[in-house]
């Protein structure tokens, strides 16, 4: 493990960490194309706008080493070079192996899940992007599959349960293979999308641009394999009584969509949403107390403990550390009951995304991240592929010398009689 790693490095981590976040993104792909291969009867499906998050993203990853206070700190400065260093391995590895560049090629992906009570549940993966014309070709030789025409386009049966192949719009599709196989057909068509339905509520939200997009309707077969697992409680409760729970999130906040069975469960979840609300609210101020609190007192500390002392070097960087991460609490909030309905939709929005969710949460999820990665000797063996299969080198495994193996001494011929 590395040492010296200690409450320097950590603030300067997080300082460096406020280039990271999430990008509006104006071109986000509009509701048609999101649901193109949609499946009306899913229980789960999320969206994911993978252009406003991951170029950015990896681009401050990439220009952290050279940040002034990484670049100030030996220890902080090793680590972090080996995580950009792993980072860029295994992106290249993905490149060399299949053509695709994780981070520049896909722009988004769609997964959809439907439950299938004691059995592995259908679903799919939809991604989109730039993808390379021997696509399919590559991963036919990777995996020995061989390639199915449909309609003039590669498909390959991974296995029993899963059918890989590019559809007429150039979506990679993934998963179940009843499910897969029809949506790559030229033929195939979108499900409609009646006014409230659940495929409706979705394209609602996915009209705001977000990055992130998560909605359940739950099935019978949902609830059934959700009480089985977890019994009676709230969760399960709202699942029974709910026929739509959406969220959205957006670089300026989050929209949540939900509509209910009963009159009491929409006003069960129309308190709940004011109780999430409240919390959010204080989970933006409470962390400037208490740094104010800490700021304050620490002086009375000084010469007390190693760890203190560098606190109070660093009373100006907690307090920009929190106001980086957070905001006053003050964000917009715009309830939308529908009591006819029974649904209840909550707009929650500010400057940022930060200013509306406890953003200091993130970035100390990244530190714990980055430090886990950073400390470890060496990473647990793996299987990679080939050079020749990948074309991205890979260093040998060192061998171990055989010790030769002592044999035993074969007993003594007993003298003749």
């Amino acid at each position: 493990m590395m040492t010296g790693f200690g409450i320097s490095q950590i603030f300067s981590l997080l300082l460096a960490l406020t280039g990271f976040g999430v990008d509006a993104n104006p071109k986000a792909p509009a509701p048609d194309v999101v649901l193109a291969h949609a499946v009306d009867d899913a229980d789960l499906v999320m969206a994911v706008d993978v252009a406003a998050v991951a170029p950015r993203n990896m681009k401050a990853l990439m220009d952290l080493p050279q940040h002034p206070m990484i670049k100030g700190n030996p220890d902080l400065a090793k680590m972090v070079k080996q995580v950009v260093t792993e980072a860029t391995g295994a992106r290249q590895m993905v490149k060399g192996m299949v053509g695709i560049d994780v981070v520049t090629d896909i722009s988004s992906f769609v997964v959809y899940i439907r439950a299938n009570p004691g059995h592995d549940p259908d679903g799919f993966v939809e991604v989109r992007g730039t993808l390379p014309a021997d696509l399919i070709a590559k991963i036919s030789k990777l995996t020995g599959a061989p390639v199915e025409m449909i309609d003039g386009r590669g498909g390959i049966a991974m296995d029993t349960k899963a059918y890989l192949g590019i559809a007429a719009d150039g979506a990679l599709l993934v998963g179940t293979p009843g499910l897969v196989k029809p949506r790559l057909a030229n033929t195939w068509k979108a499900p409609a999308r009646p006014a409230g339905s659940s495929l409706a509520r979705i394209a609602t939200l996915l009209a705001e641009k977000p990055f992130v997009t998560v909605a359940l309707h739950p099935s019978a077969g949902m609830i059934a394999d959700a009480t089985a697992k977890g019994g009676d409680n709230f969760g399960v409760d709202l699942l029974k009584d709910a026929d739509f729970l959406g969220a959205a999130l957006r670089s300026d906040g989050i929209t949540w969509s939900h509509v209910m069975k009963s009159k009491a469960g929409f006003e069960r979840v129309g308190m709940m949403m004011e109780g999430v609300i409240e919390l959010m609210r204080a989970a933006q101020i409470a962390p400037r107390g208490l740094a104010k609190i800490v700021v304050a007192s620490l002086d009375s500390y000084a010469g007390k403990n190693r760890d203190l002392d560098d606190l109070i070097k660093h009373k100006a960087d907690i307090l920009k550390v929190v106001d980086a991460f957070s905001g006053d609490g003050q964000f917009k909030v715009a309830f939308d009951r529908d009591a006819k309905a029974r649904s209840v939709v909550v707009h929650a929005t500010g400057k940022s995304l930060s200013e509306v969710l406890p953003g200091v949460i993130v970035p100390l999820g990244m530190v714990g991240a980055l430090v886990f990665s950073g400390s470890r000797m060496k990473a647990p063996a793996q299987a990679y592929p080939s050079q020749a299969q990948t074309g991205v080198a890979v260093p040998p495994k060192p061998v171990k010398p055989v010790k030769p193996v002592k044999q035993p001494m074969a007993p003594a011929p007993h003298p003749a009689h």
